[in-house]
């Protein structure tokens, strides 16, 4: 087996775990921020009669607190409950 000395091994493992992280808060980030707003904003729309939230479809990056929170986890819950049912009927 190699045996690679510390001088090489280092600075691979440090900027493989950098790009990992990165893939790992790229795919966080779009998940949380992109998706679930896109997919929750016309769910509390529909449910709320067109009063909630207050922001338009494109404006999720300026809302924060709990408008924000409501919408991500109606997102949330729209795309669970739709993988859940795909997964029970195909």
């Amino acid at each position: 087996m190699l045996d690679f000395p510390d001088e090489f091994a280092r600075p691979v493992a440090r900027l493989a775990l950098t790009v990992l992280r990165f893939i790992w808060w790229l795919t966080w980030e779009l998940w949380l921020g992109v998706v679930t707003w896109y997919v929750g904003w016309p769910v509390c729309r529909a449910v709320s009669l067109g009063h909630f939230p207050a922001a338009g479809l494109h404006e999720g990056d300026e809302v924060d607190g709990m408008p924000a929170l409501v919408v991500h986890a109606a997102g949330v819950l729209v795309l669970v409950g739709a993988i859940f049912l795909l997964g029970k009927y195909v």
